[in-house]
């Protein structure tokens, strides 16, 4: 008797990346890695409540209870063959894996409906490291879930009438430059200095978190100044902990925000604050030494220090009295308000302190479940000798959190609001606590409860920076724009001198596709410290989308300048590759091959640009014939590096070898096929081969897939082409 019943269910599809390959090139060997791909799936799947529905080749079709189940599966997979292809390197295996979620008609165990259909084509979007899924999976994660996740636009689906959200979402912290391979995919976003060079195109990707923020009008008239807290450094860590280090840190950081006007940047900011802040300490025996240098960046003169003797036992107190000679010296230096510190209401226990101080060592890690471990332990025992420690049950709370993100187990995450409820009890006035609890909260998607607890921090400490953005980052996930851009706009009322919240206004604006109100901000952004190379990475980032290259060659430029590295250089070249100055483009990409000179990409972007050079037609070859040499040597390391492919497509059609570059072009498609940027490669290659219609036909996938048009629009590869009518019409809808 056939039974039939509609569940709401979560839909897994995966398959191999480069099957047809592998089946083509050996096919009793493809066979016995696709076992191998199905031991390593299926207990993964089974383990998280799952069932495997269907085998189809090299596909799985498996069903799950829970969003969260499968895409727990999903990110264990993708952990597990990463880890197979460590200790089997010769027979690597990569995955795509689609994961939707929705009412799904069931017959007789089998699975039917448009929710299927919705999963399957998500699949072949997928990162071959993360999984892709849908907004109605995104809506049933929580935060924790959502650490490494990346936008992808709405894509059509091809026989699926409705276009919706499309995310990535990765196991590990997600890298500029698969961020970059995403960006190009959708074709906004975000820009980066250390971008994935390719043949003809050099994409920026912008270091900027995104959020969102508007116009306001503020008043800057106030002299504002940075100092950079530099290494606190420890002269005999054999006898001295390192965590004592870190107290002086905090201590001094502490003191610092209290000065009106003044704000504290750490080195990897690259802001290139006026004073550099640098310390050390040194035990010897029961005595410590606490010392400390400020110095002027442009210079290097030194304009203040000093140093303190004392006893061990003391080193709290010691600590505090360094604090307050450091923060008098750079008062004197900038001629601000010095504010008189403040004695803490609590006298924390000495020994106590040292657990402490230890945790946070610890904790300041990359996590690890042997290390939360260690870090809740010692946060313990600082609690076992000093139950009154608020601070101390706040990092216990924080610790618990990020074992959560791990081990999602739910005990962890009431152990957690446990000790942040009781460090509030001990310390109702402390705007950290409450931060945190509201991190909690929204990671947990209860977001009403998220709001009031960083309105809480907020009405405790109305300059909190982290927690107006916090509040407003709660708002961005609820979709509640409105209230997000005026959650920014107070946190800029408050900081306006702080070159973050400028930079925060400026992504918004950039998000918004407001380029000119974007550029004002990161102007602004320069104002306040003219030094910050990222501040000019971001500027020619927005600089790129709105056509300005010249003006984006110069910013790179600067940043290079200011910090110099190829990927800057290399920018810098392509802005000018794109403007047409092909002689600059050539100097800029011959200096970033002076520092990196085995990257196949950059050879790719030195042979296109010596192309067009007069009398650079020999160069051009042999710049190709370099480029054809590293790529083979990349791909050697990992035969499904779709860049690597790219650029050695681009190179076999550069020497004229069009049948290979073709053979590449197909297995770049068959490692990521709805990539915008491959779809591109095929276009201008086909051009070359004057297959006019096959040009088109790629240059329209590409621009269907979200290829920047404003890179297109700037390719001279595409010159004899501008004028045909198809050409013109990708851009009507601009």
């Amino acid at each position: 008797m056939t039974q039939h019943t509609t569940r709401q269910l979560a839909i897994m599809f995966t398959d191999v990346v480069g099957y047809s390959r592998m089946m083509g090139n050996d096919e009793q060997e493809a066979i016995a890695r696709l076992e191998t791909y199905r031991n390593i799936l299926c207990p993964i799947i089974e383990s998280h409540h799952g069932t495997v529905i269907e085998f189809a080749g090299d596909a799985i079709f498996a069903r799950f209870n829970t969003a969260p189940e499968a895409v727990d599966a999903g990110m264990e997979i993708q952990k597990a063959l990463r880890r197979h292809n460590v200790e089997d390197a010769d027979h690597p295996l990569m995955t795509r894996i689609g994961v939707h979620y929705g009412d799904v008609q069931v017959m007789n165990g089998d699975l039917f409906g448009e929710h299927v259909n919705i999963a399957a084509r998500l699949e072949p979007l997928c990162d071959a490291e993360g999984v892709c899924i849908s907004k109605a999976v995104r809506d049933e994660l929580n935060a924790a879930r959502l650490k490494h996740c990346v936008a992808f636009g709405k894509p059509v689906l091809k026989n699926i009438s409705e276009r919706f959200p499309v995310y990535h979402l990765f196991p590990d912290p997600i890298s500029w430059g698969k961020r970059l391979q995403l960006a190009t995919r959708r074709g906004r976003r975000y820009f980066s200095d250390h971008p994935t060079v390719s043949y003809p195109v050099a994409l920026v990707m912008l270091i900027v978190s995104v959020f969102l923020l508007a116009p306001v009008f503020i008043d800057t008239s106030s002299a504002t100044h940075y100092v950079e807290l530099g290494e606190i450094k420890n002269l005999n860590p054999d006898e001295m902990p390192e965590y004592y280090t870190i107290g002086i840190a905090d201590e001094i950081h502490t003191r610092l925000k209290s000065i009106p006007n003044l704000y504290v940047t750490k080195p990897e900011d690259e802001v290139g604050a006026e004073i550099i802040l640098t310390g050390s300490v040194q035990q010897m025996a029961q005595q410590v030494r606490l010392a400390y240098r400020l110095a002027r960046r442009e210079d290097g003169v030194e304009i203040g220090g000093a140093s303190l003797n004392g006893r061990l036992e003391d080193m709290l107190e010691l600590q505090a009295q360094l604090a307050d000679k450091v923060a008098a010296d750079i008062s004197s230096e900038f001629k601000l308000k010095l504010v008189e510190s403040k004695q803490p209401e609590y006298e924390v226990d000495p020994e106590a302190y040292q657990y402490y101080l230890q945790a946070r060592d610890y904790a300041s890690r990359p996590d690890d479940k042997r290390l939360l471990e260690t870090t809740i332990h010692l946060y313990k025992g600082a609690i076992k000798i000093d139950p009154g420690f608020a601070a101390a049950y706040a990092g216990l709370c924080q610790a618990y959190w990020a074992q959560y993100d791990l081990s999602r187990n739910e005990q962890d995450v009431k152990l957690a609001e446990q000790a942040c409820d009781k460090a509030q009890i001990l310390d109702p006035d402390s705007a950290e606590v409450r931060i945190a609890l509201g991190d909690i909260k929204a990671g947990r998607g209860l977001w009403q409860q998220a709001v009031a607890e960083f309105n809480q921090a907020i009405r405790i400490d109305p300059k909190s920076f982290d927690a107006y953005i916090k509040l407003a980052d709660v708002y961005n996930d609820k979709n509640d724009h409105k209230l997000a851009d005026q959650t920014y706009h107070r946190a800029i009322r408050m900081h306006p001198g702080q070159w973050e919240a400028w930079s925060y206004y400026g992504s918004y604006q950039f998000n918004q596709g407001d380029y000119k109100s974007a550029i004002k901000s990161f102007q602004k952004v320069l104002d306040l410290t003219p030094d910050n190379s990222l501040g000019y990475a971001n500027l020619g980032g927005v600089y790129l989308y709105n056509g300005q290259f010249r003006l984006a060659a110069e910013a790179f430029k600067k940043q290079a300048e200011l910090k110099p590295n190829s990927q800057a250089i290399l920018n810098t070249g392509t802005m000018y590759y794109y403007d047409g100055n092909y002689a600059r483009a050539v100097e800029f990409y011959r200096k970033a091959i002076e520092l990196d000179p085995n990257i196949c990409g950059y050879w790719s972007n030195l042979s296109d640009a010596l192309s067009l050079v007069n009398g650079g037609v020999g160069e051009s070859y042999a710049a190709a014939e370099r480029e054809l040499v590293l790529c083979d040597q990349e791909l050697m390391v990992n035969p499904v590096d779709f860049d690597a492919l790219l650029n050695k497509a681009s190179a076999l059609a550069h020497l004229e070898r069009y049948d290979e570059a073709v053979d590449n072009i197909e297995a770049a498609l068959d490692v990521a096929p709805n990539n915008p940027q491959i779809w591109l490669y095929s276009s201008l290659i086909h051009l070359k081969r004057n297959d006019i219609e096959k040009a088109r036909s790629s240059l329209e996938q590409a621009a269907e897939g979200g290829y920047p048009k404003v890179l297109i629009r700037a390719e001279p590869a595409f010159n004899p082409i501008r004028n045909e009518k198809w050409f013109v019409a990708l851009f009507e809808k601009e």
